[in-house]
């Protein structure tokens, strides 16, 4: 019957068929000026029409909207509604994902529930749910990284839409490179507190800017391990490394130079090749040139805010003040009553503990302790379950000595990060960790297309 119904049209179904076909027309008429929109036109209704009957259409939408993220992220100080998508998007799409792969259900129906608990007890819904987002998007990342159809999915769009990308990333490493010239690109608050010049560029402070500017490395790296125009991405890659250091953050700047010295340890012989061709096709130039940008390059580094720190830890404490934070948010902690041991106390007592020890309401700048303190041991136990579960899945799935070694080191900068800073509690860079996981797995086995 419906094969029948499906042969015999009725006018007004013609009718939208020719309207559809207009629409359809006229995308294609304004995309045709624009190769870079054509690509991103083709490349989405492509997989739209191959995606849109199985799951794989949820992996697309997510890839899609984790590779153009920057853009969000470099909006998101001075248009608030971009912070809100940044965290709801990958949020909603990440709970419908967990619907549709049946596996993750229960996983995730526990630690909602131990939330839901936490907040019920606590009557702090608004502020929990604000910790909740970020970590369910970290859990969700870590669970990505295990899926191969994700995983296909991702590194598909990422090849599609590479010059897209390219085009993202180098705007927004010169908008943030321009950013070092005003005064607009430096945190008033942090430069007075350091003593030294922090800067954050597009972006809300030093921290935040570390992170992003961490993230847009992972991108950078990426991409010239597609080899694309790889002369523009290892000046990009210098420019978002000079960056970085300018942060003066530690912790997370690590991650960025960890994922450099990966790409100079994997790809030192495509590296120096590059540079014997440029340096045989310019020596003269190159005879002058280089020595200036080498002693330029040094000046900067060490004047940087990120080395001026480092030299000056003989007169501060390595973390910056953060035992302080732990012993007594402990202290709090262990007096605190069994329902609030169990399921964590509200973000306001957080505040409250921290500002009596250092003058600040601020959270705790550690992952472990945040979330003890806010969601209690039966949250701690759930998120070191989650960690633990994909630790393990990725051992057994490694091989290689030399894979295994890499992703132990990746595990410790992960857990020194979370430790000293704060991973899950920034969760534009916690969205990524998949394209980092790609990245990695490529750069050692080589990227297959």
């Amino acid at each position: 019957m419906k094969f029948a119904e499906s042969q015999h049209k009725t006018p007004e179904a013609a009718s939208n068929k020719n309207i559809k076909d207009k629409i359809i027309d006229k995308i294609l008429n304004i995309t045709s000026k624009n190769s870079v929109l054509t690509e991103i036109f083709d490349m989405v209704s492509t997989i739209y029409k191959q995606n849109k009957k199985n799951k794989n259409f949820l992996y697309t939408v997510y890839s899609c909207f984790l590779l153009f993220s920057p853009i969000l992220i470099s909006l998101d100080r001075f248009i608030g509604l971009s912070g809100t998508l940044l965290t709801g998007v990958p949020f909603v799409l990440g709970l419908l994902i967990i619907i549709q792969e049946k596996k993750y259900i229960r996983k995730y129906s526990v630690i909602t529930i131990l939330f839901l608990m936490s907040v019920i007890i606590n009557k702090d819904f608004i502020n929990g749910f604000e910790t909740f987002k970020p970590l369910m998007i970290f859990l969700f990342s870590l669970d990505l990284c295990c899926s191969a159809d994700f995983l296909v999915v991702l590194k598909r769009c990422f090849i599609k839409l590479k010059k897209a990308v390219f085009i993202m990333l180098v705007s927004i490493v010169g908008l943030n490179l321009i950013m070092v010239l005003f005064p607009s690109g430096y945190s008033i608050v942090d430069t007075e507190t350091w003593g030294l010049e922090a800067y954050m560029g597009l972006y809300s402070s030093p921290h935040q800017a570390a992170y992003r500017f961490s993230m847009l490395i992972v991108f950078i790296v990426y991409m010239f391990l597609l080899n694309y125009n790889k002369l523009i991405t290892i000046i990009m890659l210098f420019i978002t490394t000079f960056l970085l250091f300018k942060t003066g953050a530690r912790t997370p700047t690590l991650i960025g130079i960890f994922v450099i010295i990966f790409l100079l340890f994997t790809k030192r012989k495509e590296l120096l090749s590059i540079s014997k061709t440029y340096i045989c096709r310019y020596k003269t130039a190159a005879k002058i040139v280089l020595p200036i940008i080498g002693i330029i390059m040094i000046a900067l580094l060490l004047k940087s805010a990120f080395v001026q720190k480092i030299i000056n830890l003989s007169s501060e404490s390595f973390d910056s003040g953060r035992s302080i934070l732990r012993n007594h948010e402990l202290k709090y902690f262990i007096k605190s009553n069994l329902f609030n041991m169990l399921f964590g106390n509200p973000l306001d007592t957080v505040y409250n503990v921290n500002h009596m020890a250092i003058g600040a309401r601020i959270w705790c700048h550690n992952d472990f302790m945040q979330i003890l303190m806010q969601f209690g041991i039966l949250g701690l136990a759930a998120y070191l379950y989650s960690c633990g579960r994909f630790v393990l899945i990725q051992i057994k799935e490694i091989k290689s000595k030399e894979t295994k070694t890499i992703f132990y080191l990746i595990v410790l900068l992960f857990a020194f990060v979370s430790f000293y800073n704060g991973l899950f509690f920034f969760p534009r860079f916690a969205m990524i960790i998949p394209l980092f996981y790609i990245m990695i797995r490529d750069g050692i086995k080589g990227v297959k297309k």
